[in-house]
């Protein structure tokens, strides 16, 4: 068993680690400086079972080499990781890429929340353009997820990873049957066991593409296998925040690979509405001259109708009730608009319903607490949402209110129950049971 990386540690006699980037359940990414070439790059250090047969070693280090190997092919595009190089060191495969300043859109989710329709229309159109490219050479991802996803400090998009891609010419490496990839991104038919092919990818992207806008991953359950039954046979849950993409997002989910959207189709969807066309007014050149209507006779003036006139006192008296009616009504008009206002805020360190507006005139409140929600802790709840929850979220009307108060309530509560899960260790008794829409929402808590 190869000694663990350590920092400082030179790789292959050119790649001096600095600090790690990142890691996950297949492999650490460094940081790390090629002393060659002076200049930084990502290095990433896969991980091999401590027990490992010849034949998997072998078949990891040509995953290895395959991904370098595709990679090249791609590179130098504008949303793909580029790979420079990959060796093995103490029988450790290390594969040198592209260092990318930024993070993982999945880093990016747990952070700051869903994405803007707007910013994930972006993200959608990187991603289209990237395994665009990686199809006409033949490769399917077969790992779109949103950990697979880079983006940029200056809002660039990029795809990495094509560790277990599978290139049309490769033979043997992964056969039907055996079953690669994060489960609650894969293909239905690839959780059936099927090899699959460039159609997957883009389930996989309607999976990313949904998390990005909506906050969840659509088929995330409690276990691995509870997933792949998820894929196979649930649909997703209705969209709420997905707007103009919901009809590109719903095509790239169907079931059925020949019922999915092509790229073209969604790069259409994607495209914004044509402008409404501009009618010109045809050249005057082209027309006749109307003729001039004769002049009319004008008409003599009306003689001055005799006024009345009235006491200065009484017009006075008249024109300042008049005023004071139309001010009352404006404050009182105001008033009752204010009323029917409704925001979603922080009170003592929970979540309550507010009628009214948040700013204070001359030092009186222009709202109040309309329904106390001490169920809903603020600390129990993502560091975006609290943010939300803290500036008050504005709500169009009861109805509305509602189901905010429902979104918030049941994603503290999966925080809640997440928290006493992991309190409860060893204790399967004390351990409160998660609702499937509360098994989907976990994911969040993990956010600062």
């Amino acid at each position: 068993m190869a000694p663990e990386a350590q920092k400082g540690q030179l790789i292959g006699g050119r790649y001096r680690l600095v600090h790690t980037l990142g890691s996950g359940g297949m492999g650490r990414v460094w940081r790390a400086h090629d002393e060659q070439l002076d200049t930084h790059v990502a290095i990433k250090e896969l991980f091999l079972p401590a027990v490992m047969s010849p034949a998997d070693r072998a078949d990891r280090l040509e995953r290895a080499v395959r991904e370098a190997r595709n990679a090249a092919r791609l590179r130098d595009h504008p949303h793909i990781v580029t790979v420079h190089d990959v060796l093995t060191v103490d029988g450790i495969p290390w594969i040198v890429m592209q260092l990318v300043p930024g993070a993982t859109l999945q880093e990016h989710l747990r952070k700051h929340g869903p994405l803007s329709v707007d910013a994930t229309a972006e993200v959608a159109t990187a991603l289209l353009r990237a395994l665009r490219a990686a199809h006409a050479e033949g490769i399917v991802h077969r790992d779109v997820k949103p950990a697979n996803v880079l983006v940029t400090d200056d809002r660039r998009v990029l795809l990495s990873d094509f560790g277990i891609a599978v290139n049309s010419a490769d033979r043997g490496l992964t056969e039907a049957g055996v079953v690669i990839g994060s489960p609650s991104y894969l293909a239905p038919e690839r959780a059936r066991g099927l090899k699959g092919d460039a159609s997957s990818d883009l389930f996989s992207l309607g999976a990313t593409l949904y998390e990005a806008v909506e906050g969840v991953s659509p088929f995330l359950r409690a276990s691995q296998a509870g997933s792949q039954y998820a894929v196979v046979h649930e649909p997703a849950p209705p969209m709420l925040r997905a707007g103009r993409l919901a009809a590109l997002i719903s095509g790239l989910l169907e079931k059925e690979p020949g019922n999915r959207l092509t790229i073209p189709r969604a790069v259409e969807l994607l495209a914004p509405p044509p402008p409404m066309p501009r009618f010109a007014p045809a050249p005057t050149a082209a027309r006749p001259a109307p003729e001039q209507p004769a002049p009319l006779p004008v008409p003599r003036p009306p003689a001055p109708a005799r006024r009345h006139r009235h006491p200065l006192s009484r017009r006075v008296w008249v024109v300042s009730l008049a005023a004071a009616l139309v001010v009352i009504g404006g404050l009182y008009g105001g008033y009752r608009w204010t009323q029917a206002q409704y925001y979603v805020g922080a009170n003592n360190g929970h979540v309550a319903l507010f009628g009214g507006i948040k700013q204070n005139v001359a030092g009186v409140s222009l709202s109040k607490v309309k329904k106390d929600h001490p169920e809903i802790e603020l600390k129990y709840l993502p560091l975006y949402q609290r943010q939300q929850v803290g500036n008050t979220i504005s709500v169009d009307g009861p109805a509305a209110a509602r189901a905010k108060i429902d979104e918030l309530a049941t994603q503290a509560s999966a925080c809640k129950k997440a928290e006493q899960r992991r309190s409860s260790t060893g204790n399967s008794t004390a351990a409160p049971r998660l609702s499937e829409a509360e098994q989907r929402l976990v994911a969040l808590c993990a956010s600062p």
